[in-house]
């Protein structure tokens, strides 16, 4: 039986965008450039002893990880590139996206300590440590800390909030936690053909897969996320109707950028296939893995209605064509950055 990847709904009650974020540091995106196709960007690395699937750097969903002999360096245009910065890390069990928030609760001594020196809205690393093969991820989450809860017994109780994304180039200090020379990098399109016909399939494969889960699981209320409503692609108007779209406020690459972090947040997965999402720095590329992922819930879902006898092949073809020209389940939010006055006709 296949892995489930099931799709869930999670609120997202950051209100920090990554236009934004004002630090020291600057995050710059590529707002007002169009995709160059004949531009790329890869992950490179030196040659260092052995390769890097044998000292582990690559892991089985083929994300990556940290490894010393092996600096890393992302190849990509100046303008998805930001400064070099050092910060303390926080190694984590799971991944946080950057438009993810996270509520934790903190004992660990150094980690107490960790929190107590960047204090609130301090800037730190949150990163994914694979217990399995005792690695951290090359790619984390910049996080900010919204909000302290300092416990009688010593404890905090931490609500951290993601946004941004880095690399780890190289390790400053071990004790009292870690700290890390980090490399900040942004999305990037390489085919504007391709970006905007692949997010408009994946919006279609999340608001499928939801319409699933409502059949197999009546019991609970999935719905799609206010981020995902907010920073979704343009739906292709009624043919009879004219449709006027006002200017956004933020680039369609930092739209479609938050677009794919909040549809990575929909996804309930495994760490290392989330971890494949967050280091992928082209955007399509990255809405390619995430369908992927989708089409095995999808199929899995139709498999286990299909036991139940209420639905066969033409009725899930009929809810595809009803998916596709129907988009009421899009109607719970207006998004203030692609308003569209729907009763604008023959204007």
């Amino acid at each position: 039986m296949p892995h489930v990847f099931s799709v869930y709904f999670l609120t997202i009650l950051t209100t920090c965008t990554i236009l934004g974020f004002q630090y020291p540091f600057s995050l710059p995106y590529s707002c007002n450039r169009r995709c160059k196709d004949k531009l790329t960007m890869k992950w490179m690395f030196s040659k260092g002893p052995g390769s890097l699937q044998d000292t582990g750097g690559i892991g089985a969903k083929g994300e990556l990880y940290f490894i010393p002999t092996k600096k890393a360096k992302l190849k990509a245009p100046e303008s998805s590139l930001g400064k070099e910065i050092t910060i303390p890390i926080f190694p984590r069990n799971q991944v946080l996206s950057p438009l993810g928030e996270e509520y934790l609760g903190v004992y660990e001594m150094r980690y107490r300590q960790l929190i107590n020196d960047v204090g609130l809205n301090g800037i730190f690393g949150h990163i994914f440590y694979s217990q399995a093969n005792s690695k951290l991820a090359l790619v984390g989450t910049l996080s900010r800390v919204k909000k302290i809860e300092r416990l009688e017994d010593g404890g905090v109780y931490v609500t951290m909030e993601g946004v941004g994304r880095f690399y780890i180039r190289e390790i400053k200090a071990e004790k009292p936690y870690l700290r890390a020379k980090v490399q900040i990098f942004n999305d990037y399109c390489e085919s504007e053909p391709e970006i905007e016909k692949v997010e408009k399939r994946l919006l279609f494969d999340l608001r499928y897969s939801i319409k699933l889960m409502k059949i197999l699981y009546p019991q609970n209320n999935y719905t799609i996320n206010d981020l995902v409503l907010r920073n979704k692609p343009p739906i292709i108007p009624e043919s009879d109707i004219r449709y006027v779209t006002l200017p956004a406020t933020k680039s369609e690459l930092v739209r479609r950028s938050q677009f794919s972090f909040a549809a990575m947040d929909m996804l309930k997965t495994e760490a290392n296939v989330k971890l494949s999402f967050l280091q992928e720095p082209v955007i399509e590329k990255r809405y390619a893995l995430m369908r992927n992922t989708l089409a095995d819930s999808i199929s899995f879902l139709e498999t286990e209605i299909r036991k139940r006898g209420t639905h066969d092949d033409e009725d899930f073809a009929r809810i595809r064509e009803e998916t596709e020209i129907d988009f009421s389940d899009l109607d719970t939010l207006v998004p203030t950055s692609n308003w569209i006055p729907k009763n604008f006709v023959d204007g």
